[in-house]
């Protein structure tokens, strides 16, 4: 098939590759010039594993355009995948979405399959189906098709997916879609059809779950302290019951991201709009927004109050690891407090970067530094040597994401402090 992709992002571009990788031919649409002349030359400035990879290899089927009605030649496919984020408020921005239509209604010629890709209030693919309709007299149907990518495993998320969901209430539409995923030869428990509000729930819904998670294990893991417990027995614990998992189970400094962040807030302003209030998920909000803070003390405690003029390396700056995404990163908000403070930076990250206090290795961060700070768990850094972290003037090892917690690095004269382990 050939398959118009509208966005660049980290959705787009992960659909344009996963999609020319199992046989379609793809024109991919970017307005932001720089990032397009880019991706016409091969680079992509978004590194998730075999991303760059799959493009390259499939570079005879792909084409970039800044235009969208280069798209729809000959396509009767046409994916959204631009940004919504959620405002202040709670509030989704979905005027990018409306823009695109707009582009899609004034640009097809024959019957057009609109599969959303980006994340959207309930109800809203009816709202943007009428816009359209008003715009012109083509036929159309526009499906639901929420992603559940996870940042440095999305290629393999979308070519092996534990689900796919379809919402639309078009069977003509559904038979075309199903012909377009038919290469990932996925069997009929995989495959879940609905209507497009329940598709559109359902993309919140999972990540408000998988955000409780977390919240509720960073608050367990407060408690282990006060206690004596050790989080990682009890997270160990809790993941042999079937009824749990293992998943989204790792105490820390919270969570960030492109998605957590906005759809719990989306999911609560919608809730909140419908004279609902949703009091699960605003506390899972409010104890991730805190978590940062709750860290932050513990570095304040142990410098009694006073870190002027300190040097702390910060190990990690990406959301998560495998991504170069900064994004409501948590290691941002703590140089920001450290900063307010009077300490001085030295940040090291594989692939994210930041401007100033950049450097560019892990022997150049921690050289001179006053204590180390881990705000996101990369591989190297777990692999750390002991003489490099024991080279620390304070020997001081704040660790947000708890890489060092059964390594009992007390006993080698390090001062370590973790989450959910008594200090």
């Amino acid at each position: 098939m050939k398959i118009c992709v509208i966005g660049a992002g980290y959705v787009g571009l992960t659909c344009v590759a996963c999609l020319a990788e199992i046989g379609h031919q793809i024109v991919c649409i970017e307005k932001d010039e720089k990032k397009l002349n880019n991706l016409k030359k091969g680079i992509v400035s978004i590194f998730e594993p075999n991303m760059e990879e799959l493009i390259l290899k499939n570079k005879s089927k792909i084409t970039f355009s800044s235009e969208i009605k280069d798209g729809l030649i000959d396509s009767n496919i046409c994916y959204i995948a631009v940004g919504t984020p959620t405002l202040e408020n709670g509030e989704v921005d979905t005027n990018a979405i409306f823009e695109v239509a707009n582009e899609i209604a004034k640009n097809i010629k024959n019957y057009t399959i609109i599969i959303n890709k980006s994340t959207v209030p309930i109800g809203f693919n009816k709202k943007i189906t009428n816009f359209m309709k008003e715009r012109t007299k083509t036929p159309f149907d526009i499906v639901s098709n929420p992603e559940f990518l996870r940042q440095g495993s999305a290629i393999n998320d979308f070519l092996n997916p534990e689900r796919l969901i379809i919402g639309t209430s078009s069977k003509k539409a559904l038979e075309e879609v199903l012909k377009l995923y038919k290469p990932l030869n996925l069997n009929d428990n995989q495959i879940l059809t609905m209507d497009e509000n329940s598709a559109e729930m359902v993309k919140y819904a999972a990540n408000s779950f998988l955000a409780l998670k977390i919240s509720y294990i960073n608050e367990i893991a407060k408690l282990c302290e006060k206690t004596g417990a050790n989080i990682e027995h009890i997270k160990l614990g809790l993941s042999k019951d079937s009824r749990i998992g293992e998943k989204f189970l790792n105490a820390g400094i919270g969570f960030g991201g492109s998605c957590f962040p906005k759809d719990t807030k989306a999911i609560v302003n919608i809730a909140k709009e419908k004279g609902i209030e949703l009091e699960t998920i605003k506390s899972a909000i409010e104890i991730n927004e805190n978590q940062i803070e709750y860290f932050f003390q513990k570095i304040m405690r142990f410098y009694k109050n006073n870190i002027k003029n300190k040097t702390f390396a910060i190990l990690g700056l990406a959301f998560k690891p495998n991504t170069n995404d900064l994004r409501e990163a948590p290691s941002l908000k703590l140089i920001k407090k450290l900063e307010s403070n009077g300490a001085k930076i030295k940040a090291y990250d594989p692939k994210a970067k930041i401007e100033n206090h950049q450097v560019e290795s892990v022997k150049e961060a921690i050289n001179e530094a006053n204590a180390l700070v881990i705000t996101t768990e990369w591989q190297e850094f777990k692999e750390l040597p002991l003489e490099t972290l024991l080279k620390l003037k304070d020997k001081a090892i704040f660790d947000g994401r708890n890489i060092f917690i059964n390594k009992n690095l007390n006993e080698y004269g390090l001062q370590y402090f973790c989450i959910g382990k008594n200090e």
